[in-house]
């Protein structure tokens, strides 16, 4: 299964749900590693070398700005690194900020932990199939190692 750590984009409540993904990824057989909600880029050290996969957990209102600056700077550190971006709150604010974040190097956004799991159900390594930003039924498809 994928290594993966999950960033929480600002605070701890944004850390708060990264421990909640990393539970539901470590029962799914992945290893996780959560970092702790503290300033900077999110992202150094052996964590940065090992993960194939970066979760990053930001609420709509609050981490947005910092959700896109942390997508932006890892895919300039690292352009094949899987980026999972998980946007959370009421649907219409997880929407706008969908639309204001996915170009921002996302290579998925969720808005939900089920759309979370959903991404690494029946799947060695998570990944957009065919380039889609959001989940759909295609993304529990099984994606190989070329896809990364």
């Amino acid at each position: 299964m994928a290594r993966v750590v999950c960033i929480p984009a600002r605070d701890e409540a944004d850390e708060l749900v990264a421990l909640m993904v990393e539970q539901m990824l470590e029962r799914m057989g992945c290893q996780v590693v959560t970092m702790p909600a503290t300033p900077g880029d999110g992202l150094s050290g052996a964590e940065g070398d090992i993960a194939q996969v970066v979760f990053i957990s930001a609420f709509c209102r609050f981490a947005t700005g910092k959700a896109r600056s942390l997508c932006k700077s890892l895919r300039r550190s690292d352009p094949q690194r899987k980026i999972i971006l998980g946007l959370w709150g009421n649907a219409s604010d997880v929407a706008k900020a969908r639309d204001r974040v996915a170009p921002a190097s996302a290579d998925i956004v969720v808005g939900s932990l089920r759309e979370a799991e959903s991404c690494f159900a029946n799947t060695d390594r998570p990944g957009p199939v065919g380039g889609q930003t959001s989940p759909s039924s295609e993304l529990a498809r099984s994606v190989t190692a070329a896809d990364l």
